[in-house]
């Protein structure tokens, strides 16, 4: 009985916290975990405050994608694709990059101008390979 009144009390002491401390603290575990989707999945899983927190764009952009995949190599294409997606969405700067690059050079590289912008977001955004990229494809 003790054990579900501690957990009540920390739950709700979470909640208590500013919305800006919430994103600041999911940002940086999206940021420096090893797998950040399965500690975002679990912070997420705590409450519904934190479900909504995870969920914000802020943590999206900070999100370490190459650190996920890596870790998550088994994904199919289709939850790849749907991650990079959802995540260049949110301005993501490596997912913004690996859109762009499979725009480029991938199935869709007739029309290479509209294919620029998510790598033109990615070197706004101070990824230094898309800089890189961008600067050697125009």
């Amino acid at each position: 009985m003790e054990k579900v009144a501690a957990t009540r009390y920390e739950a709700s002491r979470l909640v208590q916290l500013p919305t800006e401390l919430t994103i600041e603290i999911a940002s940086r575990i999206a940021a420096q975990s090893e797998d950040g989707i399965v500690d975002l999945g679990n912070l997420r899983a705590t409450c519904k405050a934190m479900c909504v927190v995870c969920g914000a764009a802020e943590v999206g952009r900070r999100l370490a994608l190459r650190r996920v995949l890596r870790r998550r190599f088994y994904l199919g294409p289709e939850y790849r694709a749907t991650l990079i997606t959802g995540l260049a969405a949110v301005r993501n700067a490596e997912a913004c990059f690996c859109s762009g690059m499979c725009l480029v050079f991938g199935e869709q590289h007739g029309a290479i101008m509209t294919c620029l912008d998510p790598l033109r977001r990615a070197a706004e955004a101070g990824h230094k390979v898309a800089i890189y990229v961008l600067a050697v494809l125009l």
